[in-house]
């Protein structure tokens, strides 16, 4: 599953911090929910085969359904124990193997455990026999189970049926054993009106007319799999179909009228399942694949095996109408879910403590492919610049988690579908991609997808089969990485050496668990084994030797020969962790880092120019650099052109910024005439205009850069966004969709109530969903708290659909004008909110996190820890940790920092 977006926040409060590490993080220990027993079905009785036969009335919203399951019975028993949320049983029966049909005595419903419970006056005996249930249940209004998606055709409402069961929302659909484990095959009957379309996870096999305007649909029996990844929708479709060089049918499926918007995911589809066959050499194992664009879906897109359902914007483009960013968004979510294809669907977890072999693989696949269809878009710089440098963001926090962590009951599973599991999981699997060498790993991977085929596996598995294929212990080198919190930051400082010739150094190593709290070297703290690739240069950027080793304690140093023809006494320098292969921060001590500032510059790899900033800013952050440090090293960036560099960059930057506004420091309106200075050159650089035959990470830098500069102040910009506006608005001139957003939030941000209603008046004639996710989200950019709280109570209405409400909670709150707006607001419409995104959506965690994680004052943590007290945030309470630990946080860098950014700003390079 693809999410729509992650924003790692950060965790718990500093004085719960030593507590929770020497409870999860000492080498070794298992972490206490581990002792639980997980809350699972029993298995005296288990499914072989469904026959799932639904009549979904698209008016009424009430479904009539037939549950046949052909159960292996392991234990003689009278009781049979299932799943089932919010279905009611008519009828309940058993036929067994030697004829006797068994009708239940009582079905107790347990709404806790989300179970029924059928007792029968007779035992089963062991062997096989059919359960046969009817029951009634109803299209939801919330995004999962068997829900309903609002859309328009010739002008009218109407509603198409359609499904989202990971993680644990089959058995609002029909009652089964939904769990991972408990796989089975399927087979699929719909029973719909004539004048809809219905698809599933395999082929067609039988459609016929039933009277009454309703047909039924039968669909081919599936392979081995697991409930949640079972799929139909119900509804008015067209679409465009290729097939593959390998045979297999691929569909795109949209609503009426947009077909043209589907083809390039179908030509990028098309693609990547080809590549990945080839990558994995397994073929694609059914005889189809269908994506579909559903108006309402809460996640990016879903893995549903032969039927992938998406959002609208992750799946449809249109050359000439979408952003460049749109299209890459599109091209990644596409090979994202197609990974999952085979890791996820044909080889499944065995349980959700192992996520995120699913997602962290698929997060690394989905760039490997895009990479692949797409290599002058730089993939894996923006990897690094997104994912990689999100996850030590994430990871660095005491409310963080483990990779693997263990889930007890489906209560806990939706909080793990995180910047942990998707970006640290990727992150660490492109670490183990590095050290064993591509070739090596893949092969690991193919035997690992062969052995386990149609099976459930665990994340020992996939270490056994890369350790045959590498020969080495990578359990042994993986396991810290997978089963404890945190990561290290390595201190590297140069050590005199007398024995040492002119030609060569010595260098210490020290790995410490990195916090963005500040506190590290805890005792009892794990040692990771860290791959570490040294390169070394002289004067100019040009590497001109590398060193590969492993850091295998807590404190090692080692002797190294500098390049040929270099001696001590010249300009040497080293840079640690080359392209930032392994997942560990590096800080430098002064000799070395005032050796690598100069050439910083000419580094011919933009991750290794990134990281060097990125690793500062955190340093800052943490209390382990100054900030007044990281913005003088930041100047040193005023020429760079790379897209990635400066979108992390700006990233940390308009953290300040923002928290700055909010807290309207006297420095404010200096730091701001420095960002003008900053983003000068580069933005005179792209212009406003794009140039024939430019890349896509220049259209991307040009949005970015006019944004950033224009929020800052920079007037020209300024009056250049307005007067582009303003022809939008009156129709003179349309801007490119390329750069909207930046236009559309220097204009409302510098502007007034009418830019506001302006924006609103586009966003109610806007028709794709790109566009009017950009509205709402620059909408959120007023000065005016009146506007922003009519913005909010918008989410109430039918002009912005519940899956995009969390894109004004975070934009409103990112405003520092609206912060305090969108958390009066949340705190007055709690109630309603946890309503309408709550109850295993996954969107509630956003509310939290989005309306009161950007706080930056003890003030506002006691604020909010009265207001949750006693609160009921079951599926968000480790987002609630994470944006009480980010206020604490955030108010003790402000405290530390504020007076060296100040005096750094008032005789700064910009003055």
């Amino acid at each position: 599953m693809s999410l729509k977006a992650l924003t790692p926040a950060a965790a718990f409060a500093a004085p719960l911090l030593l507590t929770s590490l020497k409870s999860l993080l000492r080498k070794g220990a298992t972490p206490p929910q581990e002792e639980k027993k997980r809350n699972v079905l029993p298995t005296n009785v288990v499914p072989v085969h469904y026959s799932v036969d639904l009549a979904p009335n698209l008016t009424t919203f009430a479904v009539d359904g037939l549950v046949k399951v052909n159960v292996k019975v392991t234990a003689s028993t009278k009781v049979v124990v299932l799943h089932s949320k919010g279905l009611s049983f008519s009828q309940a029966s058993v036929a067994t193997s030697n004829g006797t049909n068994l009708v239940t005595k009582s079905v107790t419903f347990d709404k806790q455990n989300e179970t029924a419970c059928l007792v029968f006056g007779s035992e089963l005996a062991v062997g096989v026999a059919v359960l046969t249930i009817r029951f009634t249940g109803e299209l939801s209004e919330q995004l999962n189970g068997f829900y309903r998606s609002k859309y328009t055709k010739d002008g009218e409402e109407r509603y198409m049926g359609t499904t989202q069961f990971e993680a644990t929302h089959a058995r609002q659909a029909f009652p089964c054993w939904d769990e991972p484990l408990v796989k089975a095959t399927f087979e699929i009957i719909l029973r719909v009106p004539n004048d809809r379309d219905a698809i599933s996870n395999m082929p067609v096999v039988e459609e016929k007319q039933l009277g009454n305007g309703l047909k039924m649909v039968r669909y081919d029996k599936t392979p081995v799999m697991s409930t949640y990844l079972l799929a139909w929708v119900v509804g008015e479709f067209e679409y465009v179909e290729e097939t593959t060089k390998e045979g297999v049918l691929v569909r795109v499926y949209t609503q009426h009228g947009k077909t043209e918007q589907g083809k390039f995911a179908l030509s990028v589809g098309c693609k990547i399942l080809s590549f990945f066959s080839e990558y994995f050499d397994i073929g694609f194992p059914l005889p189809k694949l269908d994506m579909i664009a559903i108006p309402d879906f809460a996640a990016g897109a879903m893995e549903n095996w032969g039927l992938v359902t998406y959002r609208e914007t992750a799946l449809l483009y249109e050359e000439g109408k979408s952003s460049k960013q749109a299209q890459a968004r599109v091209a990644y979510v596409v090979a994202h879910e197609l990974a999952h294809q085979w890791f996820g669907n044909l080889v499944s977890p065995s349980w959700w403590k192992y996520l995120w072999l699913n997602e962290g693989f698929a997060t690394w696949a989905g760039v490997l492919a895009t990479d692949h269809c797409f290599p002058e878009w730089d993939e894996w710089t923006k990897f690094v610049a997104s994912y990689v440098l999100s996850a030590f963001t994430a990871d660095s926090l005491a409310s963080s988690h483990p990779i693997e962590v263990e889930v007890m009951d489906a209560g806990e599973i939706n909080e793990i579908f995180d910047a942990i599991s998707y970006y640290k999981g990727s992150s660490v699997i492109r670490m183990l991609a590095n050290y064993l060498g591509a070739d090596t790993f893949r092969n690991g991977l193919r035997t690992y997808l062969k052995e386990k085929q149609y099976a459930c596996a665990s994340t020992e598995d996939l270490w056994r089969h890369c350790s045959l294929a590498s020969g080495k212990d990578v359990a042994g080198v993986m396991d810290n990485w997978i089963k404890i919190t945190g990561y290290p930051f390595v201190e590297v400082g140069a050590v005199r050496g007398e024995d040492l010739n002119s030609s060569c150094v010595r260098i210490n190593f020290k790995q410490s668990l990195f916090l963005s709290t500040g506190v590290s070297n805890v005792t009892d703290s794990p040692v990771w084994v860290c791959p570490v690739t040294v390169a070394f240069g002289c004067s100019t950027g040009e590497v001109k030797k590398t060193q590969a080793f492993e850091l295998t304690s807590r404190e090692q140093t080692f002797d190294f020969q500098l390049p040929a023809g270099v001696s001590h006494s010249d300009d040497w320098w080293i840079k640690v962790n080359l392209n930032v292969s392994a997942f560990y921060r590096v800080k430098y001590d002064s000799s070395l880092l005032t050796r690598l500032v100069p050439v910083l510059s000419s580094l011919v790899s933009s991750v290794d120019r990134m990281s060097v900033q990125s690793d500062m800013f955190a340093m800052a952050k943490a209390g382990a650099a100054n900030t007044a440090d990281a913005l003088k090293l930041a100047s040193g960036y005023r020429k760079e052109q790379d897209y990635s560099i400066w979108s992390d960059l700006t990233s940390s930057l308009a953290n300040l910024r923002n928290i700055f506004d909010l807290l309207e420091v006297p420095c404010n309106s200096e730091f701001k005439n420095f960002l003008v200075w900053l983003y000068g050159p580069i933005s005179k650089c792209v212009g406003w205009e794009p140039k024939p035959g430019e890349s896509q990470s220049t259209t991307l830098l040009r949005s970015l850069v006019i944004s950033t500069a224009g929020k800052a102040g920079d007037k020209d910009i300024v009056l250049e966004a307005q007067k582009r506006f303003a022809a939008h608005i009156n129709g003179t001139k349309e801007i490119a969709a390329d750069l909207r957003s930046a236009v559309y939030n220097i204009a409302v941000g510098h502007g007034g109530a009418k830019e506001f209603d302006d924006l609103l008046e586009l966003l109610r004639k806007a028709e794709g969903q790109e566009e009017k996710v950009r509205i709402m989200s620059c909408m959120a950019a007023t000065k005016d708290e009146s506007k922003l709280t009519q913005l909010l109570d918008l989410m109430f209405t039918d002009e912005i659909r519940n899956q995009d409400a969390i894109h004004v909670i975070r934009a409103t709150a990112g405003n520092p004008k609206g912060r305090e707006v969108a958390w009066q607001w949340e705190q007055k419409n709690w109630d309603k909110v946890v309503a309408t995104w709550g109850g295993g959506q996954m969107m509630l965690p956003h509310f939290i996190k989005g309306a009161c994680g950007g706080f930056a004052s003890k003030q506002k943590l006691d604020e909010v820890n009265k207001f949750f007290e006693g609160r009921d945030v079951s599926g968000a309470e480790r987002a609630l940790a994470q944006a009480k630990e980010s206020i604490e946080l955030v108010a003790n860098w402000i405290d530390r920092d504020l007076k060296g950014v100040t005096a750094f700003l008032a005789s700064g390079p910009h003055k």
